[in-house]
């Protein structure tokens, strides 16, 4: 059980006569500030002005990953007890754990109604690995067993199954929702030769595309075996990735062209290509350095929101399709990489909180 901590309930003021102290793991509470962790929090709404991120949800000691919103919760994994998935309400009330386990991943896949994980067996005691799936209302847990060790990998969630793939896209796995039926399979070609990058996943009706270490891939759902297509190969890491109806978009780390700044500089590119093929195409140079992380598309405002980690800190940046110039939208922040977004808000973990930025309104 986690420890005590101070909450509020909603509308009321860290400090305040209605704040109380709770067990954080009590369904229905409210949530404020844990003791030592900077940032005001409470249930009352949003700072409008986007210029100011509000601290929803402060997790103490534990740090916060992994982050899906539906309408009306946001949910996160935790390490505050062994590894949990908790919600709270959008304004960070209702602060409460809904399943917790032994061993796995932070990172998570989510569909409709459940979280799935990828759990990881100790490499010692060897051992297969788990899905583990939670239903995100009543907290039931039901494990898949898979027919071999997945040390590591990406999920993502489809309408009829969950898909894992290994590190650098080298094998894929289908789960079927229905019945929990596996099908594994090797992918060729391989990754591009060398480290670098991470394994990213988005889909579509027809096809799953990949991004890990320093190739682009396409995989075909029709075809059996599945076999990959190498849509782009770049010389330089890529990192996060997201798709509309028609195009990839994803963000590369390397040498700046000679145009933007001295070419022995690195900074981050953000690239697109069309789904069925072609050259990739620069859409835009960052004026600094630093390492992507998620990457995200609000097709209604056409604009991609990610995020900018360097060693010292972290920034959230957006640039509108159609524009060359990358907007600054938060500076300086504590970023854990994990960002996720509704049709107003973006919401992105930090150092033992989950935080709420109102999206600016951007022209190209």
């Amino acid at each position: 059980m986690l420890g005590v901590a101070l909450v509020c309930c909603c509308g009321a003021s860290l400090g305040s006569s209605a704040c109380e102290s709770k067990s954080a793991d009590a369904p229905d509470t409210r949530t404020g500030k844990d003791a030592g962790v900077a940032g005001s929090a409470s249930c009352a709404a949003a700072s409008a002005d986007f210029r100011t991120p509000t601290v929803i949800v402060a997790e103490g000691n534990s740090n916060p990953s992994a982050l899906y919103v539906d309408d009306q919760y946001v949910y996160w994994s935790s390490t505050a007890d062994n590894l949990s998935l908790r919600r709270a309400d959008k304004n960070g009330c209702e602060n409460r754990k809904i399943a917790a386990w032994q061993g796995g991943s932070q990172p998570f896949a989510s569909d409709a109604s459940f979280t799935y994980w990828l759990a990881t067996p100790d490499a010692a005691a060897g051992g297969n690995s788990l899905i583990h799936r939670v239903d995100r209302k009543t907290g039931a847990a039901r494990d898949f067993a898979l027919p071999a060790a997945h040390l590591s990998g990406s999920l993502l969630a489809s309408d009829d199954a969950v898909m894992l793939y290994d590190l650098e896209c080298l094998s894929v796995g289908q789960l079927a929702k229905a019945d929990g039926n596996w099908q594994g399979f090797s992918l060729v070609p391989p990754a591009a030769p060398g480290a670098g990058g991470e394994t990213v996943l988005v889909s579509d009706a027809s096809n799953i595309y990949c991004s890990s270490a320093k190739r682009v891939y396409s995989v075909a759902k029709s075809a059996q075996p599945w076999r990959t297509t190498v849509l782009h190969t770049s010389d330089y890491p890529i990192r996060g990735m997201a798709a509309d109806s028609s195009s990839l978009y994803w963000v590369e780390h390397g040498p700046a062209p000679a145009e933007f700044r001295p070419p022995d500089q690195w900074a981050q590119s953000i690239y697109t290509l069309p789904k069925a093929g072609g050259v990739a195409q620069r859409l835009a140079v960052l004026d600094r350095a630093g390492f992507g992380g998620a990457l995200l598309l609000d097709a209604a405002r056409r604009t991609l929101y990610w995020i900018r980690q360097n060693s010292a800190h972290s920034d959230i940046l957006a640039l509108p399709l159609g524009s060359t110039e990358v907007r600054y939208i938060a500076r300086d922040r504590n970023l854990r990489g994990a960002i996720a977004q509704d049709t107003d808000y973006l919401y992105f973990t930090e150092d033992h909180a989950i935080t709420k930025l109102r999206k600016p309104e951007l022209s190209p």
